[in-house]
């Protein structure tokens, strides 16, 4: 994907400093992307605009090849970074709006990203899709929200 040249250069100061995860939450599942290379959003988060990856949780290793993590809500407990962009998955669930019950347990309010009002919905079948629409559609989100 072709970058305009000033995107990553604005967002040198937060790659530089502050983390960025991704979280793709459902009724039964919190998974974390984290991998540059593989994955609907790390290409466009981690490589095309340099932001730094939240990979310091219990049980990640460096190995990980897997585009995706799976979370308990006692890991998602421990994940200190700055800022989360989130989607909601509502495929996964009999009860609408089930997948945004996680939005009132205590551990999603801790989290410094919510308390620090860095959280970031996105759109569901924007980030869970790739493809140069797609990707363009992302680049924009990350940068209006962290520009």
């Amino acid at each position: 994907m072709k970058l305009k040249p000033s995107a990553r250069r604005d967002l040198q100061g937060i790659a530089d400093k502050q983390s960025v995860a991704c979280l793709r939450i459902s009724a039964d599942h919190i998974f974390l992307y984290a991998n540059a290379e593989k994955g609907f959003s790390g290409s466009v988060l981690y490589r095309d605009l340099g932001l730094h990856p939240y990979r310091q949780y219990p049980g990640f290793t460096e190995t990980e090849h897997a585009p995706m993590v799976s979370l308990t809500r006692e890991q998602l407990a421990h994940l200190q970074a700055d800022h989360l962009f989130v989607t909601f998955d509502k495929w996964h669930t009999q009860a609408p709006g089930a997948e945004r019950d996680i939005l009132a347990d205590p551990v999603w309010s801790a989290l410094p990203a919510v308390r620090n009002q860095h959280v970031y919905e996105v759109d569901f079948l924007t980030w869970m899709n790739n493809g140069m629409i797609a990707n363009t559609k992302k680049l924009e989100q990350v940068v209006q929200a962290l520009g």
